[in-house]
């Protein structure tokens, strides 16, 4: 199920339920290149959705990004929930994997979201150029993430690889199946930090 309008550079889905009893394919495929450097997500319950690969629910990306700053895409999600998606085999970011751009996300409910490798919930990409500032951003307020789980790897919620603040979010219950103690490569039951991940 798609919400695209070639058309204008603003994108946005409201009060919607998007799920399905059997898992859906994913949502949205969102390239900046293509569909502009607005996408919007509000008052949506997002479940039941799933890929083989990255972003179960959501891939955010911009082809023509250069490896030297960041995108200008930029994603306002509110007031949304996503539960129940998953990125399967390999998977990274059981709701949406984040390439490019800027991701905001305020009051977002993240439950029983999971991948196969990292970032049960959400997984951002390491940034091309080497600084923090040429890949993308992940910003995240008053939010909740609970029961989410990447089965192999880590990053239970989140696989953090790229800039992010996350500010008054509570995280409950979360899971990275892959932690080894003896293995510095894989943990982070809520969050793991790795390449630019700060």
């Amino acid at each position: 199920m798609r919400k695209r309008d070639l058309l204008t550079t603003a994108l946005c889905l409201s009060a919607l339920v998007m799920s399905s009893p059997a898992f859906a394919a994913r949502v949205d495929y969102v390239d900046a290149a293509v569909s502009g450097n607005s996408y919007s997500i509000t008052e949506t319950t997002i479940s039941g959705n799933s890929t083989e690969g990255m972003g179960g629910a959501y891939w955010f990306t911009d082809s023509n990004a250069t490896s030297t700053e960041r995108s200008p895409l930029n994603v306002a999600i509110s007031n949304t929930v996503f539960e129940n998606n998953q990125a399967t085999g390999s998977g990274y970011g059981g709701v949406m994997y984040v390439a490019n751009g800027t991701v905001n996300i305020d009051n977002g409910t993240f439950k029983t979201n999971t991948a196969g490798w990292d970032g049960g919930a959400i997984s951002t990409r390491t940034p091309y150029g080497g600084t923090p500032d040429s890949g993308p951003k992940l910003v995240i307020n008053n939010s909740l993430f609970e029961s989410n789980e990447a089965t192999v790897y880590s990053g239970g919620a989140i696989g953090l690889y790229s800039e992010a603040e996350i500010n008054n979010t509570k995280f409950i219950g979360n899971n990275a199946g892959g932690h080894n103690p003896a293995d510095s490569t894989d943990g982070g039951g809520a969050i793991y930090l790795g390449g630019w991940g700060q």
